[in-house]
């Protein structure tokens, strides 16, 4: 809730073919981050793969000189079966891009089963794996994930 909040995806094909497709998702997303009460600025891009496109999102998504410095996404589900839209290449290279921008890399699993802004968890875990020694963001996530309501207790 802190912060520039920039909600990205990619839609493949050609601009030319999918604009009028590209504006409808824009403002199918703007309306769920309305419902979701998530405060921010929603970034589109159309490309002719996923892989690109994510590329594409994590290099010039921004608002003038604000840049984002973390890249949020969910871990694949399915990435290790052949006709999955996400493949693991796809995931292997999205991180490299994210390390090769010098930014921070969460991945979220099960993010299908976290709860939803109205619902209050009574107690539970964080688990934070750290793999890259960060600066310290992995002691700041859990501290500020505390911090809000769903996440408090």
């Amino acid at each position: 809730g802190k912060g520039l909040t920039i909600v990205g995806s990619v839609l493949e094909g050609t601009y030319l073919d999918k604009h009028t497709e590209a504006q409808r998702a824009e403002e199918n997303i703007r309306s769920l981050m309305g419902v979701e009460k998530t405060k921010g600025f929603c970034q589109l891009v159309v490309s002719s793969n996923l892989r690109d496109g994510m590329s594409h999102l994590i290099q010039s998504a921004g608002l003038g000189g604000m840049k984002h410095n973390t890249v949020l996404m969910a871990w694949p589900e399915s990435w290790k079966q052949e006709h999955s839209t996400f493949s693991w290449k796809n995931f292997v290279e999205t991180v490299r891009d994210t390390t090769a921008a010098q930014q921070a890399l969460l991945v979220a699993k099960n993010v299908d089963l976290f709860p939803q802004n109205q619902e209050r968890f009574s107690d539970g875990d964080i688990d934070v794996w750290w793999v890259v020694h960060d600066g310290g963001l992995l002691m700041l996530l859990p501290f500020l994930l505390r911090q809000h309501k769903v996440w408090r207790k």
